[in-house]
């Protein structure tokens, strides 16, 4: 089995109060941003290492998956589980394992997301949103993490939730009673 080597090497950025592992991950938050909650931080995946089940207990000779992230439109409130990869990437035994332990942990938390790969290819970014894009890149060549909060809920937020009420919209669908209609 060869190991995937990735063409061009990560470059982390902070975005939006996320600390970003890649332009990739960049892209697809600008892609989504305008129509998706998103979280990037506090959804890692513990599982067995023979069986891949998810595990909720650590213990020893566990793993951690993490996905890029957990998305959820605004609008329809579907949910999905996401992970990004250049389209080069070809190990496919690699994200059938991913597959299998995140659908479990779905399914043993009984969560309403989908899991989903999604492919560099499978996007294509605005003309304003390449230019947001290159902007973001630009401002990102000396990052500083004491100017990112990530305790805070990302800018684009139409419906100005805090921290933990975005939060729970994300990975459960819940709104605050206030704003339920």
């Amino acid at each position: 089995m060869a190991i995937y080597t990735y063409d061009i090497p990560s470059r982390a950025v902070h975005y939006d109060n996320c600390l970003l592992d890649s332009m990739l991950e960049l892209r697809y938050l600008m892609f989504i941003e305008e129509t998706h909650a998103f979280l990037r931080e506090d959804i890692g995946i513990y599982y067995e290492t023979e069986s891949f089940s998810e595990t909720h207990i650590i213990s020893e000779g566990l793993r951690k998956y993490t996905p890029d992230f957990l998305v959820r439109n605004w609008v329809t409130g579907k949910a999905e589980l996401i992970e990004l990869k250049p389209k080069s990437y070809d190990d496919y035994y690699a994200l059938a394992k991913r597959r299998e332990v995140a659908e479990g942990f779905i399914k043993y938390f009984g969560y309403d997301w989908e899991y989903k790969v999604v492919f560099s290819n499978d996007f294509e970014l605005t003309d304003r949103q390449k230019k947001k894009f290159a902007s973001i890149v630009n401002e990102n060549k000396e990052c500083k993490l004491p100017q990112y909060n990530f305790q805070k809920p990302p800018t684009h937020n139409p419906l100005f939730l805090g921290y933990n009420d975005y939060t729970q919209f994300v990975k459960n669908g819940n709104l605050p009673k206030a704003l339920r209609g």
